[in-house]
């Protein structure tokens, strides 16, 4: 039996039953601009500066270059992000909102006063009385809206004539239902965006990064952060700004991740995207590279449990910027184009479906939202993808062709974070990092095809599917143990193949022991080798065979993560 102690059952408990753990890689299209406009253009100026401020126990700010990036044609004269709070509500109380006409969403979230107590929106009711919500689900999906301290809600997520085009009037969302049962009172606030047509006219997503500080540079990770959302669904990159995170961050588990998203509380923008970059993540069977907290999360609250994307680096900034723009696709609020649970899709008529994301040659292989993305895939997005993406509380929009996009709405409180603020931007990038591709080496030989593509691919398991069942059906713990000491394979793929290399001798019955057990404790005891591999050898020992681990020092590693995955 699940239990809420399992990092399985938080994530369900979160809602993150499909978000959690995924992924996209690859190619990355830095010219989309979507079906709604251009927007603004942008100009900037730099000035340098150097300044450290340390900002709370575990947050350190840091930055060498400040560049501001605006964009011309003005003040947009109407707010594109329109709030309405509803200050304290209970649960079974309706709330409504009235939509004027040209709006092309809304969010709604609301919050617990006590803190960790469940949040659930059981019903987002239209105008013409159809529930697109209901039940605290989103019917014919896997996904649900019963979540911990926080639950988010938006509209569109499907392609319902309700919600695309966006239907004005008068819509009510309603908070309760369960289980677990909803009690005491919660704090909630509807949103819409809107523009002065109703069509998308552009827009800048700020980011702030927290980085553990050893596992990239600031000049990386813009990198990282241009390619994935520079052109975007049409949106461009806004502000940037880095903070240094605490070496407790360094290795992200049952024990850590929801503290983890606690670190963004007082961070600058709104709406801001929030990114946490850590050195190794643990959950399970799965060692994802990256993972959102919710389908939406939420950019206009920070220091809550839907307020980051969580990923690592590969070293890789093409194969990074894709994880990245597939984990804020689903921050956005976009489903997976197919799931591995048979039967279950987006509801976005233009995108392609799959019934057996593991087995068949898919047609949606190539969406940025297919649940395993490989290298060389085009991570295309439909017309009714970029809709949502549009619609979404992501970034600060223009109203008008040519318009400029709004000044942040925590505009002068910046310093309540990180006096003195010094925003970065990433520049130099105007294509991201499109068309340049990723080296497959000969390591790919060894396998079929089809396992090829899933060691080398970002896995994204909602605890439902099993792809590591499937990985050990079809090979072996021999040859996922040969791969993962492998020195010309990438690190991540050697994490993984020495993981499931030791799962791979236990599901066989087999005792982890002799050339086994010494191939894996030689890679974790390595400290020339990449962090991710050896942390695939220290997280398999971890499984299978714990007292492999002793004797090798690897508690007190130089290495935060490495030391904390070995505890």
């Amino acid at each position: 039996m699940t239990t809420l102690s399992s990092p399985v059952a938080k994530h369900i408990w979160l809602a993150v039953v499909i978000a959690s753990a995924c992924g996209g890689v690859a190619v990355i299209d830095g010219d989309d601009e979507g079906g709604g406009g251009t927007g603004g253009t942008t100009t900037s100026s730099t000035t340098t500066t150097t300044t450290t401020t340390t900002t709370s126990n575990t947050t350190t700010t840091t930055s060498s270059t400040t560049t501001t990036t605006s964009s011309t044609g003005g003040a947009p004269p109407i707010p594109p992000l329109v709030q309405m709070d509803m200050g304290t509500v209970t649960p079974g109380t309706p709330m409504s909102l009235m939509v004027p006409p040209n709006a092309l969403g809304l969010i709604a979230f609301l919050r617990a006063q006590t803190p960790d107590d469940p949040a659930i929106i059981d019903s987002v009711v239209a105008p013409d009385q159809v529930a697109l919500v209901a039940g605290g689900a989103l019917p014919g999906t896997l996904l649900g809206y019963a979540g911990q301290d926080i639950m988010t809600v938006a509209v569109p997520m499907t392609d319902e004539p309700q919600a695309m085009p966006f239907l004005t009037g008068t819509w009510t969302v309603t908070p309760g239902g369960g289980p677990p049962p909803m009690s005491g009172s919660y704090e909630a606030e509807l949103w819409y965006r809107q523009t002065l047509d109703g069509a998308f006219h552009g827009g800048a997503v700020d980011v702030n990064v927290f980085r553990v500080g050893n596992v990239a540079s600031d000049g990386y990770m813009d990198q990282v952060v241009s390619g994935a959302l520079q052109g975007f669904a049409g949106l461009s990159l806004g502000t940037v700004n880095h903070f240094i995170l605490d070496s407790d961050f360094a290795f992200i588990n049952d024990a850590n991740w929801l503290d983890l998203y606690l670190e963004t509380e007082g961070a600058p923008g709104k709406p801001a995207l929030n990114l946490m970059v850590v050195a190794g993540i643990d959950f399970g069977d799965l060692q994802p590279l990256g993972y959102a907290p919710s389908i939406p999360g939420n950019p206009l609250v920070h220091g809550s449990y839907h307020s980051a994307v969580v990923m690592l680096t590969t070293g890789d900034p093409t194969f990074d910027a894709g994880v990245l723009r597939h984990e804020v696709g689903h921050f956005a609020g976009l489903l997976h184009t197919s799931e591995t649970v048979t039967g279950f899709h987006d509801r976005l008529a233009d995108t392609p479906e799959c019934d057996d994301v593991l087995n068949d040659p898919c047609p949606d292989l190539e969406n940025l939202m297919f649940p395993f993305a490989f290298p060389g895939s085009a991570l295309t997005v439909t017309p009714k993808q970029r809709t949502v993406v549009q619609a979404s509380a992501l970034y600060r929009g223009a109203v008008e062709p040519g318009g400029g996009f709004a000044e942040p709405l925590d505009e002068g409180m910046m310093a309540a974070f990180a006096p003195p603020a010094r925003p970065r931007v990433a520049t130099g990038l105007s294509r991201g990092l499109a068309g340049i591709g990723r080296r497959l080496g000969p390591w790919r030989q060894a396998f079929t095809s089809d396992v090829a593509r899933l060691l080398e691919a970002h896995w994204c398991q909602q605890g439902h599917g099993d792809p590591s069942a499937w990985l050990a059906a079809h090979t072996t713990p021999e040859a996922l143990l040969a791969l993962g000491r492998d020195p010309d394979a990438p690190g991540y793929v050697r994490q993984r193949a020495l993981f499931h290399a030791a799962l791979g001798y236990q599901r066989a019955g087999a005792r982890l022991d002799g050339a086994a057990l010494r191939a894996l404790r030689a890679v974790a005891a390595d400290r020339q080798a990449p962090r991710l591999a050896r942390l695939g050898a220290v997280l398999g020992l971890r499984r299978v065979a714990p007292a492999g681990l002793e004797g090798l020092g690897l508690e007190q590693d130089a290495d935060a993560a490495i030391a904390a995955a070995t505890r």
